[in-house]
């Protein structure tokens, strides 16, 4: 025993010391130093990465969410082809919430309930009207039924088919009408949103929208709203073809939607009134018939 604890001892004494190049502050130091490197050098350009293509994408609140606390049930409504797509693009990437339809989530956790019939939704406290040419919302939703799934438009062959063109023409502009009139017949807080004047004047509308549902986005989302792909696109629909398709539709037919949009846009210029009264403030907003 005394043998091993004296070659213990000899072996300890002939082993070198370790020596300690840096103090505990200096190792910190460095550290910190190393963490910054990290962070400007992989992380950051990283985050500008992932955000640049979420915005090129027309991801502009980078992720959706549901209301954290009731809010009032809000109705978007437009007939079909209408531009309600653009409009929920807007909504919900002004607000950073969902907007719910009424084959999915409604009521007070999303932001806003998409419909195409008003009744569907059940009882509302305003109303968001996407106001659109009937013309405009034919051909839309015409060559949403008849394009292939990767095309804009449907092929010329099915607008000259006059069982196709003509018949959508003279069933959908009825349709177009009593959508209408039973949107305006609602008695409550209703905002009018005029396609047109979406493509024109893309900034003021929006913040049209955003004042009725009480949202207060950034101007970096507005303008990131206003120049994304998705907006351009929607502002270049529906596209123009080579031909008119008015020519493979019967004068009575034309002159039939023709006399719709007037007894609608006189309806919109009455509701325009009635809240200028209640309001007791000036409005140019007065909806013209070409």
């Amino acid at each position: 025993m005394e043998y091993a604890r004296r070659f213990n001892r000899r072996r300890r004494k002939l082993q070198p010391h370790r020596i300690s190049y840096f103090s505990a502050t200096e190792c910190a130091f460095a550290f910190a130093l190393a963490s910054m490197f990290i962070v400007l050098v992989i992380v950051a350009p990283a985050r500008l990465i992932y955000y640049s293509v979420l915005e090129a994408k027309g991801d502009c609140s980078y992720r959706l969410t549901h209301m954290k606390h009731n809010s009032p049930v809000t109705a978007l409504v437009a007939p079909p082809g209408c531009g309600t797509d653009w409009v929920r693009y807007i909504i919900q990437q002004l607000s950073g919430h969902f907007v719910g339809n009424i084959y999915g989530r409604t009521g007070a956790s999303v932001i806003a309930v998409e419909a195409d019939f008003l009744n569907l939704i059940g009882p509302v406290d305003k109303v968001i009207v996407v106001i659109r040419s009937p013309f405009e919302c034919l051909r839309v939703s015409f060559d949403q039924m008849q394009s292939k799934p990767n095309q804009l438009v449907a092929p010329r062959s099915r607008y000259v088919n006059r069982n196709l063109w003509e018949k959508h023409v003279y069933a959908a502009s009825k349709n177009w009408e009593k959508y209408y009139k039973s949107y305006l017949a609602y008695d409550g807080p209703i905002l009018l949103v005029h396609y047109s004047n979406l493509i024109t004047n893309t900034y003021s509308e929006m913040y049209r929208i955003a004042k009725f549902l009480n949202l207060y986005p950034t101007k970096s989302r507005f303008d990131c709203v206003a120049t994304s792909p998705v907006t351009i696109r929607f502002k270049r629909t529906p596209v123009k073809l080579p031909f008119n398709p008015l020519a493979f539709v019967a004068n009575h037919i034309l002159s039939q939607v023709r006399h719709s949009e007037k007894q609608i846009m006189g309806i919109i210029n009455e509701r325009i009134h009635q809240e200028e009264e209640r309001s007791d403030i000036p409005n140019d907003r007065t909806t013209s018939v070409s």
